[in-house]
């Protein structure tokens, strides 16, 4: 049935009206915070009403040089970062017809530039340190407030007992009144030439 499926996992497998795949599973982007981070700065945390203007204010507050302590990965992430923040300024990768890029649009530069500034402000860890500890490990460490990625951190996160009560997760920010989190998943397939169909479907 797939209509159990968000439409767009669906049409990753379909091509020309044909179904190619069923998906298996599909992971989102969520915005995941350390709350004793913004317990310790008295900021409330982050919710689905949230913007981004909201999480560059966070950002700040949480952001002190004399512990080494910083607001937000903006590390070069496409799937769990500038993704999911290019359609909300208008931009795209790949044009719907799959024959152009969209880099240089002045509104995908933008949806990219978010992030930019917040490592050019300082809110961020050094694109250097994100290279060698990436943005999981930093959060987990205790030093980030926030870190937007994939679901399938979950795992990973909750299987630190000294970290899994310190976090939660919630909605990518808002930003020019939408909202979007990236989609992508696994397909079960079978070959058109098996021998076996029946004991391929089980």
């Amino acid at each position: 049935d797939l209509s159990n499926y968000p439409a767009a996992l669906n049409d990753l497998y379909t091509v020309e009206g044909k179904q190619y795949g069923i998906a298996m599973d599909y992971d989102t982007i969520g915005l995941w915070y350390n709350k004793e981070l913004f317990d310790a700065k008295g900021i409330a945390y982050p919710n689905e009403n949230w913007t981004w203007d909201d999480l560059v204010a966070a950002a700040k507050a949480i952001t002190d040089p004399a512990t080494g302590t910083y607001g937000i990965t903006a590390d070069y992430a496409d799937q769990g970062g500038f993704y999911n923040t290019v359609p909300l300024f208008g931009g795209y990768i790949i044009s719907e017809d799959k024959k152009t890029s969209g880099f240089s649009l002045d509104e995908t530069k933008a949806g990219i530039q978010c992030w930019v500034d917040l490592m050019k402000e300082g809110y961020s860890p050094s694109h250097a340190s994100l290279t060698e500890n990436p943005n999981y490990v930093q959060f987990m460490s205790g030093k980030v407030g926030m870190v937007m990625a994939g679901d399938w951190f979950a795992t990973t996160f909750a299987s630190d007992e000294a970290f899994k009560d310190k976090c939660d997760v919630t909605y990518i920010p808002m930003i020019n009144g939408k909202r979007t989190s990236v989609i992508h998943g696994k397909a079960n397939c079978i070959s058109a030439a098996t021998q076996y169909p029946e004991a391929a479907r089980s």
